[in-house]
């Protein structure tokens, strides 16, 4: 719901917005990102374009049909290209049914849809690499690699690795047609044109790729990368490993035993592949040495499986006697790594009894003895694994896709044509990349890739709060300063920020508006030097950002208007000591130490009610004693959490800061303090008056949108200002914009340490800020070629059979149909 569905649903919309199929910006999330960040997401794929042909049909229902229709077509092309081998039907339908209750296959098609929808397009590219070798046709292989890219290039790289060493192993076992065709270069070309094809999505996402921050903490060093290792959660049951029962862990070593040279070269790539980091470390990017590597690689993993159950029953004495010995030593290798997984002993008695069937298999000389209880116990780890998921309870579902709400933001775009975002604070996970309207523009982003200046500016210039454990979900928002900063005029949320007030409430979604916060563009005389910023402290900086444009040295000049003062007032609050049966908050020695088995909860209090809403603002530094787990914080509704130190996303939040609102009337500030072992020093509170928020008017002159506004790739508009200052914008900077003041192209500049600005002069003015993504022109012109080449393919193997066709020379004669193709 909040990357898989979410992001489809938006390039969908944004479709419908612009018509154009190649966007290059996404104005509506993260404040405005070059939307090659989101490419990982579908924005290419074949089932996302697919569904813009329905728009009616709600995005999570579309996804949901399409992952099953692409589970169904992967598993049944798996079994096509199974067929061709040579395989009793027996083992082509156990072996199919083994790779369709993998961990990944089933696990993932509802849960990351990316790691698995493109499997459809690697059996097929398979199944073309078979074809390609028989009879030279290079159509469905390319048209298979071209597909996979689409559909998923995080990893298509290991599909084609795996499509590689398949060709290789053809080759090493002499299975190629007798021209021309059958050489390495007939072979690299088409898998060549299908990378060329793609380059409108992979060259644009590589350059995005290159600017911003991706997913994972890894630390791994060259040599660690390097020493073999053997981790059950690669090979057994896992849904982010190769998700297979026992059976594997013999059968994969088994396939270097094998007679023929190619099937010995692919099961010792295989095994070389999962068991040395590094190749995982390379096929995951460079960010980890992920087992999800894995994945592409489970078709050959699974033939491998098919050519083992196919030897056992044929007979061969020495083979068998080799398999049992592998299989016991597969127990060994289980028991020394029972600390490494909880279902240990299953797995161990999983080997077991593989061993006892391997054995009735040789006694009886009938492969479905092995075969099929294969295939039961994988699909009794299934209903254990899988059900482990919890999926969206219908009554959240139907919160999130309220179509009141997308409703209410179109009457509001047509009743209000300014420029304004949009933030939902419920549910703030699923919704953190939702647009449910083209008026709608969020703050908030989620995705494995995004802007690196907006999310650093979140995290450590702004200093937000940080609720969530990821380190990648830069989720909207509670604090009434960062909202007022970055134009939120609009919020769904259960209750009102401070400045809010309820706007209209459709079918239990409520509105709230603050029509004082500050325009996404405007022209302001009042500036600050960026040194002055990064030297105060929070919450300081938060109040002076509202207050003064921060620009670089270069503002000399323009008039700064009077010093800065600010109405923060420092306040002298505790946290509450709390004793129960859950867990203790201590004071002790200049420090709250916090063991709890559960949340326990408390209140701060204020001296006296608050006279008006207040903004109180709460700073403390964390020490977490049980670092395998996260600890949280919520002070009223707002929380900071510090995620365990062994997450991948590991978000490093060791120093909580809250802005949170108390009503008028109101003296105390609910504590909820998650159970951990834990100490917080160095609290620091201040407070602020809701009316102090933006007591001086920066902005001495607006943006006005023109009629078109931020459509697509373009943000249009026109600004009156009565003095000379900054055009400053909360739009993230980004060196790719092309801004055109009143007809001009003019240089511009990073304001606010994070955003597009540039000096305007007084007067009237138009300006234009069109974005064009780095890298989507190189991109757009690989595409051209790579279609260019696949045609003339194409065409040049039409004639090569018409010619071999003709009866001129046989097909049967490689030397003579060498010489017939030279000569014609």
């Amino acid at each position: 719901m909040s990357q898989h569905t979410a992001f489809p649903d938006y390039f969908r919309l944004l479709f419908y917005e612009t018509g154009n199929l190649f966007p290059g910006y996404a104005p509506h999330v993260g404040a405005g990102q070059n939307i090659y960040h989101f490419s990982y997401y579908g924005l290419l794929s074949p089932v996302t374009l697919l569904s813009y042909c329905f728009p009616s049909v709600e995005m999570p229902v579309f996804i949901s049909a399409a992952s099953a229709i692409s589970l169904a077509a992967g598993c049944l092309l798996f079994y096509w290209w199974l067929s061709g081998k040579g395989l009793s039907n027996m083992i082509c339908i156990t072996v199919s049914c083994v790779f369709l209750l993998s961990g990944p296959m089933l696990y993932h098609s509802f849960k990351h849809v990316m790691f698995v929808n493109y499997m459809p397009f690697l059996c097929l590219a398979l199944i073309g690499t078979d074809r390609l070798h028989r009879n030279g046709k290079a159509g469905l292989l390319t048209a298979g690699v071209f597909l996979m890219i689409l559909s998923s290039y995080y990893f298509s790289v290991g599909g084609i690795v795996s499509i590689l060493l398949y060709g290789i192993s053809l080759r090493l076992d002499g299975r190629i047609c007798p021209d021309a065709r059958g050489s390495l270069v007939f072979f690299l070309l088409p898998v060549v044109t299908a990378v060329l094809m793609s380059g409108i999505l992979l060259v644009p996402t590589f350059c995005a790729l290159l600017e911003g921050p991706r997913g994972g903490q890894g630390t791994a060093n060259v040599f660690s990368l390097l020493i073999p290792e053997f981790v059950m959660k690669k090979f057994l049951y896992s849904p982010y490993g190769f998700g297979l029962s026992a059976i594997l862990l013999t059968a994969l070593p088994a396939g270097l035993l094998l007679r023929k040279r190619g099937q010995r070269f692919l099961s010792a790539s295989l095994i070389l592949i999962s068991v040395f980091p590094v190749f995982l470390y390379i096929l995951n990017g460079g960010l980890y040495p992920s087992e999800k590597g894995l994945i592409p690689f489970l078709p050959l993993v699974c033939y491998l499986i098919a050519l083992f159950i196919r030897n056992m029953e044929m007979n061969e004495n020495q083979f068998q006697i080799k398999v049992l010995l592998l299989f016991a030593f597969s127990m060994l290798v289980i028991f020394l790594a029972k600390n490494q997984s909880h279902y240990w002993t299953a797995a161990f008695a999983d080997a077991l009894l593989m061993l006892l069937c391997a054995y009735t298999l040789i006694r009886l000389k009938k492969a479905n003895y092995l075969a099929v209880p294969a295939v039961i116990l994988l699909l009794a780890s299934c209903l254990y694994v899988q059900g482990l998921e919890k999926n969206i309870d219908r009554k959240t579902y139907e919160r999130i896709m309220n179509p009141a709400v997308a409703e209410a933001v179109e009457a509001i775009g047509l009743s209000d044509q300014g420029f304004y975002r949009f933030d939902t604070l419920q549910d703030k996970v699923q919704t953190m990349n939702r647009v449910c309207h083209g008026n709608q523009y969020l703050t908030s982003v989620y995705s494995s890739s995004s802007h690196e200046g907006y999310a650093h500016f979140r995290n450590d210039i702004f200093q937000l709060e940080r609720p969530l454990r990821n380190d990648l979900m830069q989720a909207a928002s509670q604090n009434p300063l960062f909202l007022t900063f970055m134009g939120v005029k609009y919020v769904r949320a259960d209750s009102a920020p401070a400045g809010y007030e309820l706007f209209l409430e459709a079918e239990g979604a409520k509105i709230y508006r603050n029509s004082n916060v500050l325009p996404l563009g405007y022209v302001t005389a009042k500036v600050a030097a960026e040194k002055d910023l990064l030297n105060a402290e929070f919450p300081y900086r938060q109040e002076l950002l509202l207050n003064r444009a921060v620009v670089g040295a270069g503002y000399s000049g323009i008039n700064q208007g009077p010093d800065f003062q600010s109405r923060m007032i420092p306040l002298a609050l505790r946290l509450p000591e709390i004793e129960s049966d859950d867990g203790s908050v201590v004071w002790d020695q200049s420090v709250y130490r916090v063991d709890a088995q559960k949340n326990v909860t408390g209140s701060i209090l204020l001296e006296e009610p608050a006279s008006e809403d207040l903004l109180i603002f709460l700073e403390m530094n964390l020490i977490n004693h049980t670092p395998r787990r996260d600890i949280s914080i919520i002070v009223r509704n707002q929380r900071n959490r510090l995620s365990a130190e062994n997450y991948t996303y590991y978000n490093g939040n060791t120093v909580f800061r809250f802005a949170v609102t108390v009503p008028k009337g109101s003296r105390d500030l609910p504590v909820n303090f998650s159970a951990g072992n834990y100490e917080i020093s160095s609290l620091r509170s201040y407070s602020l008056k809701a009316s102090d928020m933006t007591r001086e008017d920066i902005a001495s002159s607006s943006f006005e949108p023109t009629k078109s506004g931020a459509k697509g790739n373009v943000i249009s508009g026109t600004v009156n200002t009565g003095e000379d200052g900054y055009f400053v914008t909360s739009i993230p900077y980004d060196e790719h914009f092309r801004v055109e003041l009143d007809g001009k192209e003019i240089s511009y500049e990073r304001v606010n340490t994070a955003f597009l600005g540039f000096p305007v002069s007084r007067g009237f003015h138009q300006i234009e800020i069109c974005y064009l993504a780095p890298g989507i022109r190189a991109g757009a012109a690989c595409s051209i070629f790579g279609f260019l080449a696949f045609t003339a393919i194409i065409a040049r193997l039409r004639k090569i059979d018409e010619f071999a066709n003709s009866g001129k020379i046989k097909m049967g004669n490689p030397k003579k149909l060498k010489q017939g193709i030279r000569k014609n």
